[in-house]
């Protein structure tokens, strides 16, 4: 992938050029961003230009090296990403075992998010990581000389899905790699790394985009019409692969605007029993639709209290409109900050393999408080 095709981040991918012109290319390198700003996409580019045989501005794109990276074929190119066992492989599930599936996708899509990869995978209801088996293969493959490049590229996808075991082996080899290796990794959740591992890599902050970077990289890179690109830009908040989707029509939005709203409705009225069954149903869903839902929880309150402050710059599909019109009053300056926590709080506990009906009874409960609190002005 060429940087030009990379949407956003103008100023980062001038440093990242600087520095392999300069030879300043650090041996382990972190892309901090959150998700669907691009920093795979980045990290793809990047590793192209290093190894280009014939690189300016940007990488050649022509020379046998950018081919093979372009394809994702190159010998020097490694992957290590989530993963967990499927219907096909039923144990001792690796990276190597699904690099066919990434591939696939990461040619049609460079800013795909986890939950992509998790329906991909087709693991259901499993929590995917990265196990020991992949930190081994890391070691193996960095023992081994580069077949052709100047520089051999391990690109680690999502380093925080690492357990422990898998973590500690890697520490070492992020301190001493050979010294014809980059190893790349790419996290959106910083926090949820080794500080030992942070202590070891040079961290590069990867900024959110904006609507018009993302508007016009969807025209130019994926040749959508200028309206449809202005469209998607304005409700993806900064994700780009959601306004991917959005142009393509292939996000399943109508699946989170019903069952927030049915859910906040059983809240108001705190009825038990439609909560439970709500409840029973959204536990059977996975754990990344159920984060998807946190955060749409999150982005409607926000939504809520810019309709009541009168700001006109709600960004809304025409389902959500008449909904935010009988709902909006019930969000403000007395319950927000605890709405607020409790969402966030309800996305970090499911990414800690909480369960779920516990989790989401327990913040149905509450919020069903939350909603009869009287406003602070």
């Amino acid at each position: 992938m060429q940087f030009k095709k990379v949407i956003g981040n103008s100023g980062l991918k001038q440093r990242l050029i600087a520095q392999v012109n300069e030879n300043r290319i650090s041996h382990a390198q972190l892309f901090e961003e959150r998700e669907g700003s691009g920093a795979l996409a980045l990290a793809l580019a990047y590793a192209q230009y290093i190894n280009c045989l014939q690189r300016g501005d940007d990488s050649c794109g022509n020379c046998t090296s950018c081919i093979k990276f372009e394809k994702l074929q190159h010998p020097d190119l490694h992957f290590i990403f989530p993963t967990a066992t499927n219907k096909e492989i039923t144990k001792n599930a690796s990276s190597s075992q699904f690099f066919q599936q990434w591939t696939d996708l990461l040619k049609t899509n460079p800013y795909l998010g986890l939950n992509c990869w998790v329906e991909a995978l087709g693991v259901d209801n499993k929590q995917v990581i990265i196990n020991t088996r992949d930190s081994q293969d890391i070691i193996q493959k960095l023992s081994l000389k580069s077949y052709e490049a100047l520089r051999k590229i391990i690109l680690i996808w999502l380093p925080e899905k690492m357990n422990i075991e898998s973590s500690n082996k890697l520490l070492k080899t992020l301190e001493e790699p050979d010294a014809n290796t980059v190893l790349l990794l790419i996290t959106q959740d910083i926090d949820a790394l080794l500080p030992t591992i942070l202590s070891r890599v040079q961290i590069i902050k990867v900024a959110k985009p904006n609507d018009a970077e993302i508007s016009s990289g969807l025209v130019d890179s994926y040749h959508f019409n200028p309206e449809a690109a202005k469209a998607a830009s304005l409700l993806c908040e900064g994700n780009i692969n959601r306004a991917l989707e959005i142009a393509n029509g292939n996000e399943d939005e109508d699946f989170y605007i019903t069952n927030f709203q049915n859910w906040m409705r059983y809240c108001y009225t705190a009825n038990v029993l439609d909560i439970s069954n709500w409840v029973d149903a959204v536990a059977t869903i996975g754990r990344e639709r159920q984060k998807n839902i946190a955060e749409y929880g999150l982005r409607f309150f926000r939504e809520c209290l810019v309709k009541n402050y009168g700001s006109g710059l709600n960004m809304l599909h025409e389902k959500e409109v008449a909904f935010l019109d009988k709902f909006s009053p019930f969000i403000h300056g007395g319950n927000i900050i605890l709405l607020t926590e409790a969402f966030e709080d309800l996305h970090n506990q499911i990414t800690r393999n909480a369960n779920p009906k516990i989790t989401f009874m327990n913040l149905s409960l509450n919020v069903s408080k939350m909603l009869r609190l009287k406003a602070e002005f």
